[in-house]
């Protein structure tokens, strides 16, 4: 491998350098990576961001946090069951821990499709995963938002202190 001098390089433009290193009798073949960082590069003093401009900042972003966790729309505490049949309610998957279960359903045909399990903590939705093993469902990880209906599903939703 070659280097050519630094002061060489910081004064010569890509296709010289290109050049240099195509002359080189040292490379018989392979890849050639050109890799140019100049004293004001390596000098230079690197930028660093601040999430929150201040405290009040950190503690609303808290506050909101902590009302997305509460109401389970948090993405690490959703799941998409998939593999649920036909005749089986969702509200079964209550009974594996969800705290709310909510499903589509298609307006023109009435058939359900994805159903969405929220859970109050990640060690409950791990728990319900083992069990849906048993049943033959797959547990997937869900978006973080609550679902809407629109003009082509509507969304029937079970809570499991209803039960």
């Amino acid at each position: 491998m070659k280097r050519l001098p630094q002061h060489h390089v910081e004064e010569m433009q890509y296709v010289q350098v290109r050049e240099a290193v195509r002359q080189s009798k040292e490379m018989s073949e392979g890849i050639v990576v050109i890799k140019i960082k100049t004293e004001w590069w390596l000098g230079a003093a690197h930028r660093s961001y601040t999430r929150w401009l201040n405290g009040a900042q950190w503690e609303l972003e808290t506050q909101w946090h902590q009302k997305k966790v509460s109401m389970m729309e948090k993405q690490e505490l959703r799941v998409v069951v998939k593999g649920l049949p036909g005749p089986v309610s969702p509200a079964f998957l209550l009974n594996l821990g969800a705290q709310r279960v909510e499903a589509f359903y298609s307006r023109s045909s009435g058939k359900r499709g994805a159903a969405i399990a929220s859970f109050e903590s990640t060690e409950a939705k791990i728990t319900a995963a083992g069990s849906c093993v048993k049943f033959g469902l797959v547990m997937k990880t869900a978006y973080s938002r609550r679902s809407s209906s629109y003009s082509w599903h509507r969304i029937r939703t079970w809570y499991a202190n209803e039960m």
